[in-house]
């Protein structure tokens, strides 16, 4: 009998329940303790310490961001991954319709827009991040917690410039692309003398205002995509930044917005994004998705080709520093990446 079916045995856990929220016990936190880091917890104190998450969703957070994880994570899947790599290089061709007219451009821009809208009046937090805790009627106790997460994300982008020879201190401008509810442009405010904060959804802007201007934050600039003409009328910048966003997009948009996008860039200005390009079984039929748009009202993830992002950003004179895959996506055979330009010429 292995030590994790014994641990089973033994704890007890709490019943689970769609409709109420399990407690957060002492066997509870033991078993997380055994299920993530394959080990018992160190003393009574920092089970009392974790006893101390607000639901469960943060419990398993706690562990899953952990340093130690990742460490354990990285032991266990280490022939695994190499079996998944070797499946990822005899991957065959996929049908990604990525060219399509004006008209139909306008379309899918709408239905996004459509779409985001109507989660921003809904479910704002939770389409940022998708974690029950952030839903309508749990964020009231959990909204501290999540705008603090968005000082993970630009401690991230920090380290991506600095080993890729970029200084921030000397990027001005930065263009968010797909700010939401501002978890992160907050953040970003506090990093460059100007932001410009973008996002297709009004509701969430609004919300995102709302949050800046209780902070008395006034380097920040809002603008709403509703429309093709927006797109091409967002302004130069120093830095391009854009986290699990692009995917939400088909990839016609997807394309589009990239090449309008980086043809803005100043000389020496950094694109720092992340895109999946690649999803096991997926297509993008554009004849297909079209016949049935109406019907797609809930979130969508999309890829684009990795040759076509590194041929867009060559137009457009941006070269490449790096490109790192990130697991925003899940599914083993899925490939999402963060990918960091320099414009150059």
């Amino acid at each position: 009998m292995s030590l994790l079916s014994k641990v089973l045995r033994k704890v007890k856990v709490p019943n689970f329940s769609i409709r109420s929220e399990p407690a957060i016990t002492r066997d509870l936190v033991v078993l997380a303790y055994y299920l993530y880091l394959r080990r018992p917890p160190e003393n009574e104190e920092v089970i009392r310490h974790h006893m101390g998450a607000a639901n469960i969703d943060q419990l398993f957070a706690n562990f899953t961001n952990s340093d130690e994880f990742v460490d354990v994570l990285h032991r266990a899947s280490s022939n695994f991954g190499t079996i998944t790599l070797n499946r990822l290089v005899g991957a065959a061709a996929q049908r990604i319709d990525t060219v399509v007219d004006e008209k139909t451009m306008v379309r899918l821009v709408r239905h996004v827009h459509d779409v985001w809208s109507a989660y921003g009046k809904t479910e704002p937090h939770w389409s940022v991040v998708t974690s029950e805790s952030y839903l309508s009627d749990r964020i009231a106790g959990t909204r501290e917690h999540f705008y603090q997460s968005g000082a993970d994300n630009v401690k991230q982008l920090r380290a991506i410039l600095e080993r890729n020879g970029a200084d921030i201190s000397t990027l001005s401008t930065c263009l968010e692309l797909g700010c939401g509810v501002g978890r992160v442009t907050q953040w970003l405010a506090r990093e460059f003398s100007k932001v410009v904060a973008v996002d297709i959804s009004r509701p969430h802007l609004d919300l995102a205002v709302e949050q800046l201007g209780k902070q008395s934050i006034s380097n920040v600039d809002f603008i709403c995509l509703s429309s093709l003409d927006d797109v091409e009328a967002l302004p130069r910048y120093d830095l391009f930044y854009s986290l699990i966003v692009l995917q939400h997009n088909p990839p016609p948009v997807i394309r589009r917005m990239l090449a309008t996008i980086f043809s803005k860039a100043n000389e020496g200005g950094v694109c720092v994004f992340q895109i999946p390009t690649y999803l096991e079984n997926y297509e993008f039929n554009i004849d297909h998705y079209l016949a049935f748009i109406e019907k797609r009202q809930a979130m969508e993830v999309h890829a684009l080709p990795q040759h076509e992002i590194f041929a867009l950003a060559s137009a457009a004179g941006l070269s490449p520093l790096e490109v790192v895959r990130d697991g925003s996506v899940g599914g083993v055979d899925n490939v999402s990446s963060i990918f960091v330009f320099q414009k150059t010429s």
